[in-house]
């Protein structure tokens, strides 16, 4: 047994005795201080770590660390650059800290290059690792918050939308157990704030449909089934429903209506028992309207745009996903679900797509509709990534594309994160994480782990079947 980490092209090293294989061959002896500085970067793949991270886990010793600076550490990486496979292996990140960018250290067998479905299946285990790192340190970010949950850290005042994306966030980990009393505690307080149509706006001072469906849909997740007064709202929300989706408010807003609202009806309705399947597939049937479309705009009607909306296509997506067989064998070409699964691979991780303003129409104001819109900021991510999930559970992918997009997962998580003390706050580039003495913009980490954990599950179920 050994201790390695693999990097690419059939390389690996190996910390026991210092030197870089390729398959079995020996290529190259590290130096050992250097080595040191590996294998605790190698703990922590695509974590950002400062100098001082390194220097304490190297010679956790205060008078020791003490004579390290960041030059020091600088000297050790530069030592690993001695073969070319190593020169991108640890990236200098904002001056004094660094990324390792292969894969986690494991106890193994010394390897001798194994076959290609091994190789597939660390680097799927690989990415469920960093998976998992990310998503510690993003719920430390979410915990930190002052109030659960405002838009940003050090608001006071909670706020239904992001009190809701908070719970689906701590819904959606691998730990939701461990913050059940978070949990509780913020579904009592939507609970209070429910009046008889579902949750207000606190800008709009007025039930819509967004928080009121994510109510409806953390019920289900949590309970398994509604009390009388969620049934009621689901009733209401069903009620509201037009052929064109729903609008900001839980009231029918026909010419009014968008994707976006529409989706997170969607989301809480679906598995409704107040709801015939039946009646249900048939709805969803009617939102793909036009032949061969595969991208949506901001409206159902806006199909194949000159410039697509990611947030939109992807959430057509989802919804297509939860059609029957028979349902989508109806639809037949009205809808294209292959070109528009290569639209969202396309495009999810660029920065342009990341967030995508919409603005929201039939606002109203002293009870007229207002000809002004509202600005409302998309996050992309969970939606992007939740498609992505469901064509790789559905096989759409060979082994090298999953790869690859998983590659591509991780980059855009690590390119637009900020880590701090174990801490990690995304967003997207067009949207600073600062906001002064609010702190730090909070609910873009809580998209990012729903999403991740929808990838992590397709993940998962992937490497059962290897």
């Amino acid at each position: 047994m050994a201790k390695i980490a693999r990097i690419k092209d059939g390389f690996w090293i190996n910390f026991d005795d210092h030197w870089l294989y390729q398959n079995d061959e020996k290529q190259i002896e590290l130096n050992k201080r250097a080595l040191d500085v590996l294998e605790y970067l190698a703990k922590y793949p695509n974590c950002y770590k400062t100098w001082k991270n390194i220097a304490i886990a190297i010679d956790p010793d205060p008078a020791q660390t003490a004579d390290y600076a960041p030059d020091t550490i600088r000297g050790y990486i530069k030592k690993l650059h001695i073969h070319p496979v190593m020169e991108k292996l640890v990236q200098n990140k904002r001056g004094s800290g660094y990324i390792y960018t292969g894969n986690k250290i494991e106890i193994t067998d010394i390897p001798t290059g194994g076959k290609s479905d091994e190789a597939a299946e660390y680097s799927l285990i690989s990415f469920l690792q960093s998976e998992e790192q990310f998503e510690t340190d993003l719920l430390n970010a979410i915990m930190y918050c002052s109030c659960k949950w405002g838009a940003c850290t050090f608001d006071e005042i909670p706020q239904n939308t992001n009190t809701c994306e908070g719970i689906l966030a701590l819904l959606s980990s691998r730990h939701r157990n461990k913050y059940s009393d978070t949990i509780e505690d913020a579904v009592d307080y939507l609970n209070n704030e429910l009046i008889e149509k579902g949750l207000k706006s606190k800008s709009l001072d007025e039930e819509t449909v967004v928080p009121t469906s994510m109510y409806v849909l953390l019920n289900r997740k949590l309970f398994n089934d509604c009390d009388e007064r969620t049934k009621n709202i689901i009733e209401k929300i069903w009620k509201f429903r037009s052929s064109n989706g729903w609008g900001i408010y839980v009231k029918k807003m026909e010419k009014y209506a968008n994707i976006g609202c529409t989706y997170w009806a969607i989301m809480g309705l679906v598995g409704s028992n107040s709801i015939s399947e039946g009646d249900f597939q048939k709805y969803i049937r009617s939102l793909f309207k036009y032949e061969n479309t595969y991208s949506f705009g901001r409206t159902i009607n806006d199909a194949n745009p000159r410039m697509p909306s990611l947030y939109a296509t992807s959430m057509m997506y989802i919804i297509y996903s939860l059609l029957s067989e028979n349902s989508k064998k109806s639809i037949g070409k009205r809808y294209d679900a292959e070109k528009a699964i290569k639209y969202i691979v396309d495009n999810f991780d660029k920065p342009f797509y990341l967030t995508e303003q919409e603005g929201i129409n039939g606002v109203e104001v002293d009870g007229k509709i207002s000809v002004h819109t509202v600005g409302w900021n998309h996050m992309t991510i969970n939606y992007s990534l939740t498609a992505l999930a469901i064509a790789l559970k559905n096989g759409v992918f060979k082994m090298d594309a999953i790869n690859e997009i998983l590659k591509r997962i991780e980059k855009v998580v690590i390119d637009n994160s900020e880590v701090n003390e174990g801490k990690m706050f995304w967003s997207a580039p067009t949207m600073t994480i600062e906001k002064g003495n609010r702190g730090k913009m909070i609910f873009p980490s809580m998209h990012l782990i729903m999403g991740l954990s929808e990838i992590r599950e397709a993940v998962m179920e992937i490497v059962k079947t290897m």
